[in-house]
């Protein structure tokens, strides 16, 4: 049968009972030391859509252990990916980069679990994209692209992977994420803007600028991009004295960081 046909649950282990008994049935299914019926494969691959993280993970590292044997799985966990439920989707990816390098048909779905509204997911996915990036950098990248001029968790989740592969092209995505959005995608923006820009120079207006943000959380984390950013230029320095000047403590701090910071610049300069 085809992962992910229909699969009977009639007093199958792998598929009904409490979490901590399924893991374990999928355990003695290793341990057996004999193949895995046609059945019972079909079982493990329907885990992978499972309610429960713990199920779906371990089911994924059961069917990695058995194509390390073997297994021919290649081509049930690759069907997979073109499933209708994402968690399915997601747990196909999932056990596939257990196996080894993935492919591109899995960017897609690396690409919806951006964004999921589980955080775990989400980090999850963006490591499987930087994985698949080190074989297919351009088609990951373009969609990353993409996804920094999205909404929500996506553009945040984008502009993180963008950063980490260290993405000249992702700075003006981030530019204008700066201006749009919630707080977390934008302070993603400044993330990226604070590790991948054509110059420090070139950067620090754009962050200097965020001091004066509306949400007290940019105005910190702002304040302390500047000390690690190194510009001691007059706008810098003075925007971080107002910043200093504040009745919030904690930007007062943050500010006062980084003046600490660029001031052996200064003194040299």
């Amino acid at each position: 049968m085809l992962a992910g046909a229909h699969v009977s649950r009639m007093h199958n282990p792998l598929l009904d009972g409490p979490t901590d008994a399924r893991i374990a049935a999928f355990a003695n299914l290793i341990e057996r030391g004999t193949p895995p019926k046609g059945h019972e494969l079909d079982a493990l691959c329907a885990a992978l859509g499972d309610a429960s993280k713990a199920v779906q993970r371990r089911s994924a590292e059961a069917l990695a252990t058995l194509a390390e044997r073997g297994v021919p799985l290649g081509d049930r966990l690759q069907a997979l990916l073109e499933a209708a439920d994402l968690r399915q989707r997601w747990g196909a990816a999932y056990a596939l980069s257990l196996i080894g390098p993935l492919s591109l048909a899995a960017l897609p779905t690396l690409l919806e679990v951006l964004s999921s509204h589980d955080g775990d997911l989400r980090w999850a996915a963006a490591d499987l994209l930087k994985r698949l990036a080190e074989h297919h950098r351009d088609a990951v990248v373009d969609q990353l692209l993409a996804g920094a001029r999205a909404s929500g968790n996506q553009r945040k989740m984008a502009l993180y992977c963008l950063r980490d592969l260290d993405v000249a092209a992702g700075f003006d995505a981030a530019v204008a994420g700066l201006a749009e959005g919630d707080i977390e995608s934008r302070l993603a923006a400044l993330a990226l803007i604070a590790k991948v820009h054509p110059s420090a120079a070139v950067a620090a207006p754009h962050i200097v600028t965020l001091l004066d943000d509306a949400d007290p959380r940019m105005q910190r984390a702002a304040a302390a991009t500047l000390g690690s950013l190194g510009v001691s230029s007059g706008e810098v320095i003075d925007a971080l004295h107002r910043a200093a000047a504040s009745s919030d403590p904690s930007l007062q701090r943050a500010a006062e960081r980084s003046l600490r910071l660029l001031r052996p610049g200064l003194a040299s300069s």
